[in-house]
């Protein structure tokens, strides 16, 4: 995850580069502080389309939404990190994502 993050501050093209290379991108997504939680939630709440955390057991936890967010990070605060995918219905607020993973890096396993 690393070295694609670097390649879209390297001046690719983020939205071009996400699509390219959505398929690569699952990695184990652990936080280990209040503010990475906080960052990443301001995240979501400034996306502009849905924001979801799919399991690989079919639950899908729509971040827009205050109750599930609770759920989700307890999940990801715990040991399900690794069964949780992150989908954005817009590319460009995929990109925002990346850049808070680029800041901080050790919450990608």
């Amino acid at each position: 995850m690393r070295q694609i993050v670097d390649l879209l501050y390297a001046g690719s093209n983020p939205v071009e580069y996400l699509e390219i290379n959505r398929k690569e991108m699952k990695h184990k997504m652990k936080f280990n502080s209040q503010d990475e939680v906080k960052e990443f939630l301001s995240i979501v709440d400034s996306c502009t389309g849905d924001v979801v955390l799919s399991s690989k057991y079919g639950d899908r936890y729509n971040l827009k939404s205050t109750l599930t967010q609770y759920v989700a990070i307890g999940a990801l605060l715990g040991n399900r990190g690794d069964e949780l995918e992150l989908f954005c219905s817009n590319k460009e607020d995929e990109a925002k994502f990346f850049e808070f993973f680029h800041k901080n890096p050790n919450v990608l396993a």
